[in-house]
């Protein structure tokens, strides 16, 4: 689940309302703490947590380190990205393909030998 500016905090409200139903959550250029500290508490853990924003974004890059260390604190991972620029598209299309390459790693086949 994944969204960007204020479909952020929606991605992140479902997720953290459904954590059973999603592995990961993308977050770029949003941070809704209150949302983010309900899936740091989660019972379930998230393969990927990717947090985002641009360069210029101050407000909201506050919030993704404040997020960071509160996941680290609780021994959970979680991945920021700061992007050159600011609430703008090509911080949002670097930011999912980072997402992406995350949660689509291609697995390699097992050795049968």
């Amino acid at each position: 689940m994944a969204g960007l500016s204020l479909g952020s905090a929606q991605a992140t409200d479902i997720a953290a309302r459904h954590p059973e139903l999603f592995s990961a959550v993308g977050v770029f250029s949003g941070v809704a703490i209150h949302l983010m500290k309900k899936i740091i508490d989660s019972p379930y853990r998230f393969e990927a947590v990717f947090m985002s924003a641009g360069d210029e974004e101050k407000e909201i890059l506050l919030g993704i380190n404040e997020m960071v260390k509160e996941f680290s604190r609780q021994g959970k991972d979680s991945t920021p990205k700061v992007y050159e620029g600011y609430h703008e598209w090509h911080v949002w299309r670097e930011s999912f393909r980072d997402f992406a390459s995350l949660v689509f790693q291609k697995e390699e086949p097992e050795d049968e030998s």
